[in-house]
Parts: structure tokens; sequence; C-alpha cells
């Protein structure tokens, strides 16, 4: 769920088992590799497993003060989220009006695909779910422009045995096949160069000939998710994010027959990953809208699946929240990184979600490497009075690494005074790392204690006790948690942005926001700083607060990691070794998105980024990609 909230003084508040048809073994059509980005920044996420890290060293902690602007581009439309991709300085990315190619080193445009009026969008299927902000008609900050694209981006894959390059993107019909040469449609892919109806919000991934996302709405059967032959279009298999009748958790987590008595389904709209080494892609799924009307943990919503990415059949999966209480989905794009642990390695991978909560499952299994329990909670409604602290912690390890299994969490309905929703008894909370914004703690939420910042806000704080007003902004999760955690793969760090508390009220002590690094190997924390800062309170000497940020970071070799997203509207980079600032740049908008790097054909590193405002924060909007390199 992506909801719009506004900022003020607070900012408020598999089954499938569905396989259709067993993919083709037919010809091996370019596979995407599991090395991170160099040269190249082939990917929106950097690699295949999202990894958003550099081998690049030449911009690092010595000279990375010296970075200036080298060039900037306007688009004439508004916000994206995703990282440009760079090929041989050929630099991709999607706006809301189109699909471009600019020059990696100059920034001048080589062409622009824009949709022409005949790729109308395809109605959507009776009882499909709303379509949300990622994508190009429902996005109301990104500006001019009627492309449909969606806001994470296209992906390019480089051809193989005769085909050229292409980049495939979503448009308002479905999904386009470009030549990435001529930036025209490929008339043989689908019908026309287009997939109609096959508009995911996110990146496709590729393995070997079959392309991957989120698919449609299939009613009766619920979202999927589809593989389709990289390269004539055509449908290998369907995966649904519903189970499916013969799925014994259909029954198991479909209380009372709901399953049967509504046409909802588990949705998705977050970036999928892939394991090229083993052939599985890893799918963050959403939650089934209504929730608590139907009981039960309602599988596979708010899992991460591991798919065959040649069949689509499920190997296994693991759900990180039971029936949300609020904006609190599985969107993140799962990384993929080694563990070093007792002596061994073992294959990695990394699910952050909106609560602040960071899991790490073994990726061949899905079991979990530093345990998880289920921990009773307090009930959490929006609008309903805080918990108090002290609320129990107590509570079994979850076994084994199928979660939702357990006989409380699924077939147990919590009494609720006469609500019809039901409401799971306990959720799932990772061992180790420890919950990353303390309030996302299971013990729930800790009294009121306005901080005393500036004698204003102390008052509007004060003013607001025993109100609704206050009560809303306890909520844990929302719009923080979806850029997902970036890898330092030199460091073993994990990276990401955590909101204190989660939903950015201004009535908790500062830190507001932090950027926070994890060691990949133990669970610990490495080391947390605060992400922006409120310049009015600066100026009064009052250290940075933290602001809230919707953008992603990307670290690099050079020991660096660089983000924007704060509302402040500074670019950053940090020492990934202890989190100091060590440059920043004031944009015209903040970066509410993830930058990428890259080797011009002149021999520079570049650092690109998106400086065009929106998003749920409501800053200005704007157009600029702005490109730094040393000078």
């Amino acid at each position: 769920m992506k909801r719009a909230i506004a900022v003020g003084a607070i900012l408020a508040i598999v089954g499938t088992i569905g396989v259709v048809t067993r993919a083709q073994t037919a010809r091996n059509a370019g596979p995407q590799t599991a090395k991170d980005a160099g040269a190249n920044w082939p990917l929106p996420l950097g690699s295949p497993g999202a990894s958003r890290y550099s081998t690049l060293t030449q911009i690092n902690t010595s000279n990375v003060s010296q970075l200036k602007r080298a060039w900037t581009f306007h688009t004439q439309s508004g916000r994206f989220s995703g990282a440009p991709m760079v090929i041989d300085s050929v630099m991709y990315f999607s706006a809301n009006n189109g699909v471009f190619a600019l020059d990696a080193v100059t920034g001048k445009q080589i062409w622009k695909y824009e949709p022409d009026a005949s790729q109308v969008k395809a109605p959507r299927p009776e009882g499909a779910p709303a379509e949300f902000g990622g994508t190009g008609e429902d996005g109301g900050d990104r500006g001019p422009g009627d492309a449909g694209t969606g806001m994470r981006g296209p992906t390019y894959w480089p051809g193989a045995n005769g085909v050229g390059p292409r980049i495939y993107s979503r448009i308002r019909s479905g999904m386009a096949a470009i030549d990435a040469k001529t930036g025209k449609l490929v008339p043989t892919f689908g019908q026309n160069g287009v997939i109609p109806g096959f508009t995911p919000d996110s990146p496709s991934v590729i393995y070997r000939n079959v392309l991957i996302n989120n698919g449609d709405f299939e009613p009766g059967k619920g979202k999927t998710v589809k593989g389709y032959d990289v390269v004539t279009g055509k449908l290998l298999w369907t995966w649904y994010a519903k189970a499916q009748p013969g799925d014994p958790n259909r029954e198991k987590t479909w209380l009372d027959g709901s399953a049967d008595k509504t046409n909802v389904s588990p949705d998705i709209w977050g970036t999928t990953t892939l394991d090229p080494d083993r052939g599985l892609v890893y799918v963050p799924i959403e939650t089934t809208p209504g929730t608590g009307a139907h009981p039960g943990n309602n599988l596979y919503s708010d899992c991460v699946v591991a798919l065959d990415a040649l069949t689509g059949k499920l190997k296994w999966y693991q759900q990180q929240v039971h029936q949300p209480q609020g904006d609190d989905d599985t969107a993140a794009a799962p990384v993929l990184y080694d563990v070093v642990r007792n002596g061994r390695v073992v294959p990695a991978l990394a699910e952050y979600t909106k609560l602040s909560l960071l899991f790490i499952y073994n990726r061949e299994t899905g079991e979990p490497i530093f345990g998880i329990e289920e921990v009773p909670v307090p009930e959490r409604t929006r609008g309903s009075a805080p918990p108090a602290a002290g609320a129990p912690t107590a509570g079994g390890r979850a076994s084994g690494g199928r979660a939702g299994g357990g006989a409380a969490a699924d077939g147990a309905a919590t009494p609720g005074g006469g609500a019809p929703a039901w409401r799971s008894p306990t959720q799932p909370f990772p061992i180790k790392p420890a919950p990353l914004a303390p309030y996302s703690a299971p013990h729930g939420i800790p009294p009121v204690s306005p901080p005393t910042i500036t004698p204003e806000l102390q008052a509007f704080c004060d003013s607001l006790k025993d109100t609704k007003v206050l009560q809303a902004i306890w909520r844990n999760g929302g719009a923080y948690g979806w850029q997902g955690v970036t890898l330092h793969r030199g460091l073993g760090l994990l990276i990401t942005n955590a909101a204190t508390p989660p939903s950015a009220a201004r009535c908790v002590p500062p830190p507001w926001m932090e950027l926070v690094a994890i060691n990949g190997n133990t669970g610990d924390v490495a080391w947390r700083v605060p992400l922006g800062e409120f310049e009015e309170l600066t100026a009064k000497g009052i250290p940075p607060t933290g602001t809230p940020s919707a953008g992603a970071s990307i670290a690099t070799a050079g020991n660096l990691v660089f983000i924007g997203g704060s509302m402040d509207g500074y670019f950053r980079a940090f020492d990934a070794r202890n989190g100091k600032v060590l440059w920043r740049d004031k944009l015209p908008q903040p970066a509410h998105g993830t930058p990428s790097t890259y080797l011009g054909r002149d021999g520079k590193q570049y650092v690109v980024v998106g400086a065009n405002g929106g998003s749920y924060i409501r800053d200005p909007g704007g157009d600029e990609v702005i490109a730094y390199t040393i000078q």
C-alpha cells in the first residue's frame, strides 16, 4: 500500500501450483549475470541480486570532496525513482512522458520513446485491486506526460543469438520491447511490440529466455507473476499470489472459506530480484486489500516467495507480517549476498520491511539465518489509543523456515471487543538484527515524550496530547522501508534508511530519520547517523535531526555511500566505514529516487541522480537529471 502522507509539524499519517505452462527450454537468450556493477550500471538496482554496489574506486573517500556537476538534463516531466541504467556510456531511464536514452558523458539526448495515441490503457478487470502511485497514471506528482511508464524504471537486455539489445518498459497499454539503439518498438515482440495488459510497477528481471515480473489480475484467481519469452513475448508460465485450490495453504490461511467468498488477492508492486546461479527469482508480495475482513494469514500476502525462474513453481516462502494493521506491506527488493557464519558461507537474502525490520534468510531454503520469534503484540489500529509501554514481549521462537505455519498465527481470531476485523495474535520479529527503529519494537509504543527542540514544537506536541491526531501518528510502518537495503560487499555491510519513529512524527525525540549500517555476517549495527536536517533548526545550533526520506542509497568500492532522498534537498556522500558525511550538494529539488554510478568513455567515473522531488512527502516537483564527476 502506498498512501499519500501530508507533511507539517508531523508526518501523518504457491501455490500454484498455478503454473499454466512449463517454460520452454529454448536457446539461452543472454542471461543476466550475478556480477556487481562496474564500468556499467546495467540494471536499475545495479545487479540481478539488487546489491546497488559498484566496484568503481576512482571517486573515493580521499577525493569525493572535489565532486562537481558535469551536466544536467531536463525531462520536461516529473519524478521517477529508478536508478538510471548505463551501458557503454549510454544512459537509459523512464520519466512519466516516455523512455529516454542519453549520452552519459555529455547528457545529450540520443532518442526518446513515447507511446502514440493507439497505445491506450487496457481496462482493469472487475475485482482487480486499484493501482497505486508507482505507475504513470496514478503518480499525481510525476509531472507532465501520460506514457504510463513505471516509476521504478525499465530494464535492459543485451540481446543474444542475433537478437539486438532491448529496453523493456511498461507503457499504458502493456509491456513494450524497445530497440536499445533506435528507440523504436520491436514489432516481432508481443503484439506489434507490446504485451497487452502486462503492466508491472517495477522493472522486470530476465533469466535465460524468460522475462519475469508481476502480471495482471485474473478474476477468480488473483494477482499473478508471469514469465514470458524474452524474444517473442509468448507466455511461458503463471504463478498466483493467492493460494489456489489444491494448495494446503488456501484452507489453512484463508479461514472460514474466505478465499472462495471474496475475489480479493494479495497484490504485487515491489521489485523482483534474481539469483542467476540458482535459477530462482525472489518476489515481494503485498498486502491483501481489506485486511482483517478475510480471516487468516492469507498466503501469500506479505511474503517473500522464491520461484523457479524457468517454471514459476514455488520453492519456499516466508511471511514478514500477518494481516498488517497499517501500511506495512512487503515491498522492498530482496537483496542477495553471502553470510560467513560458523566458518561456512551461507547464501543469504535480506528483506527490509516498512516496520524497520530486517529479515535475513538462507536464500536456498528460506530458513532464517539469525532466527525469528512469533511475538504477541498489542492491537494497533488507525485512530486507536497508543498501547502502553510494557505490553507482552514473550513469544515462542518460530519453528523452521515457513512463517505463517504456527497454530496461533494461522488459526486464532482476536476477540477485538465486537470489532469484525480478524487480527493475528502474534507477529514475526527477527532475533537479529534488532528493530532498526526503536518504535518498531514488539513491546509497542512508549509513552509520549515530546522533544524540547524548540518551545513552539513542544507546545504543538503538548496540544495534541489525548487527541486522535497524536494517536494516529503512533502507527509503525508506512511510507518508509520500500527502498530496501544497499549492500557494501567489500565491507560486508547492509545499509538502509530507518525512520525513528517509523512514521517520522515530530512529537518524539530525534533523530527522526537515520542511515544505518548492519554487519551482514553478525546482524549487529555497525554505525548509524542522522539522515537529513531541518536547516532552520541547524541554524539555531541544533544537531541534525534527520528528515523524512523517500530515496535509496548506492555504495561503491571507493568506500562511499551516495544518497539523496531527504527533505532538505541535499545529495550526500557518506564514508561507508563510519557514516561520516564527506560531501553534499544542494539540489534544485530533493532526489526521491536512487542514484547510479558508471565509468564514461572519457575514463571518468560519474554519479547521476534524478533531482525531481515529488513523492508522498509532497516536496516540490522538478525534472532534472544531474551527473557529477571529479573536476
